[in-house]
């Protein structure tokens, strides 16, 4: 009788909200009005008591006059207690309390609901946020399920495009076997100096403050990333040069904008990547990593979801000295729009190679920019075919542990509108097909059948494998690198041979059958054979002469 009245004191107190239902992995939020006059830098911190006992606090923010929100992604069914904290006490924000009702077997019922064509759609329903998994080298659900990262350069996108044309790209990238959107998060930037209703996501008069209304209209376009069931990449503010946000803004500035975006998106699935295009240097590094540690750092946090990057130069690896940085859970490097020697030597035995040859890398490697497909290239000036993206993402993808690469169409990446020029502020691109067009670029309609080869295997286990090769013939001719990659036990080996041979010296105990397939990058067709190692280890591969191949090795029991 006790714990009635105490149950019904609650529920009948202002101060108390006993929410509705909310589905497993479903993002759950409260708003709270406060008081006159209350300061928009006002920190509201919401502490959440798992139904285990669990503690985990999460960050409010501000959303326009006396309004705050706060939004948060629970991992784990039944009831989930709350009580919000600011500091001064302000009514309608401090010592607010209620209970989230979580349940599962959502993925059931939103199947029912939606019919299974909208089965693909559900991975993060199904299984859950987004982090690190257990081999510390690719990208996990919260229940360990891997998530094969094949993301498509849209920087502009959310900025630019209207309601109905963002859901229309969705789909069409869903349907190419896109798994992420990577996208600029802020104007000001070179191709959108504004978003299409002329707002910026800050104001500098009188005062430095965030502006909501802006947000609430990125809003829409994440949301719609996550309906689709793909993940958002979110490159948190551009810091290149002079006009960008992060060059431009104080570091105090910097620190409100990163955490309001945390605090407004941290219960979407977003795979974060801090800064753009910035080259890290020293003089800029330390910035980067105290923002680091202040947006993703904080132990009074939840971090719980926070899978973290950032986006370098062009064929720049800054990341020796920041080993200690334990926020930055995720190395990416940009190889860049070239297509000399020099670039695909850097992509195969550059860098991030050298990390992958790490008798126990600690971190997933992940190539954010290869040259987009017909962007001029830096070198030749010709436009890049779907040969040299393929060849470049395969690379990427067999240089280190394997993770995920990153796709860019030219026209698609600047939403591009205006036939026969190239993309705003962008001159030596190119010009560019409008971006509806270009979704059909040759490359874009064949990532599907990589991604199919690498999921037929446990991708997740491939490790470089280099000292399987007898002969490496890029040595001599940079553009007929082989790559190769095999699971621990060598069981599972992938070989990547852009001009169709590759001979192999395999250990005694691995002599044997082998079924083999072929994959046809271009179009698409998987070509299956049993072969045999000779007694000597030794392995042929031979396609069809100068055809460019993906090879699939299963040991045969």
């Amino acid at each position: 009788m006790r714990n009635m009245f105490i149950f019904l004191l609650l529920l009948f107190s202002a101060s108390y909200v006993l929410a509705a239902e909310t589905p497993l992995y479903s993002r759950w939020e409260q708003t709270f009005t406060a008081g006159n006059d209350t300061p928009s830098t006002t920190e509201l911190r919401v502490e959440f008591t798992s139904p285990d006992g669990k503690k985990t606090t999460v960050p409010g923010y501000w959303d326009g006059g006396k309004m705050w929100r706060v939004r948060f992604l629970p991992t784990a069914a039944g009831a989930w207690n709350y009580t919000t904290k600011c500091s001064p006490p302000i009514d309608g924000l401090h010592g607010q309390q209620g209970t989230v009702q979580v349940t599962a077997g959502q993925v059931e019922q939103a199947i029912k609901r939606l019919g299974l064509q909208y089965h693909n759609r559900l991975a993060f329903v199904q299984h859950g946020p987004l982090k690190i998994g257990k081999s510390k080298t690719h990208l996990a659900h919260h229940d360990d399920e891997p998530l094969f990262f094949l993301a498509d350069t849209c920087w502009t996108g959310p900025a630019l495009s209207n309601k109905e044309d963002w859901e229309e790209y969705l789909i069409k990238r869903k349907l190419q076997g896109f798994t992420a959107i990577q996208y600029n998060a802020l104007s000001p930037w070179r191709c959108a100096p504004t978003d299409a209703e002329g707002l910026l996501p800050y104001v500098l008069q009188p005062k430095f403050d965030i502006n909501p209304a802006y947000f609430k209209r990125l809003d829409e376009r994440i949301d719609a990333i996550n309906t689709e069931g793909l993940l958002a990449a979110h490159v948190m503010v551009w810091a290149n040069k002079k006009g960008d946000a992060g060059i431009d803004l104080k570091p105090e500035q910097l620190e409100r904008l990163l955490k309001y975006q945390v605090a407004r998106y941290g219960a979407n699935n977003i795979f974060w990547i801090l800064a753009g295009d910035n080259k890290y240097a020293p003089e800029s590094a330390e910035q980067w990593k105290k923002l680091g540690r202040a947006v993703f750092a904080d132990p009074t946090f939840d971090s719980r979801t926070h899978v973290v990057t950032t986006h370098p130069t062009g064929m720049n690896w800054p990341w020796k000295d920041w080993e200690n940085e334990t926020w930055l859970n995720v190395l990416s490097y940009q190889s860049g729009h070239g297509d000399g020697d020099k670039t695909w030597q850097w992509i195969t035995s550059g860098p991030p190679a050298e990390y992958g040859k790490q008798k126990n890398p600690t971190r997933p490697v992940i190539n954010l920019e290869p040259p987009y497909e017909d962007h001029l290239a830096y070198q030749s000036k010709k436009p890049h075919d779907d040969l040299n993206v393929r060849r470049a993402m395969i690379w990427s993808l067999l240089n280190a542990p394997t993770a995920g690469v990153t796709y860019g169409g030219h026209g698609v990446w600047s939403w591009h509108t205006k036939p026969g020029e190239p993309p705003t502020d962008h001159p030596g691109s190119g010009k560019a097909k409008v971006w509806r067009e270009a979704l059909d670029l040759p490359a874009a309609k064949q990532l599907v059948t990589i991604r199919k080869a690498f999921e037929s295997v446990s991708w997740h286990e491939l490790r470089p494998a280099a000292e399987l090769l007898a002969a490496q013939p890029g040595t001599n001719d940079p553009s007929a690198w082989v790559s190769i990659s095999a699971s621990p036990d060598l069981t599972t080996i992938v070989i990547y041979a852009p001009k169709g041979k590759a001979e192999l010296n395999l250990p005694e105990n691995k002599i044997g059958n082998w079924f083999r397939s072929n994959v046809r990058l271009q179009s698409g067709e998987f070509v299956v054979e049993v072969m045999r190692a000779v007694p000597s280890g030794k392995m042929t591969i031979e396609f069809e002469k100068n055809t460019e191949v993906l090879i699939l090795l299963t040991k045969l029991k």
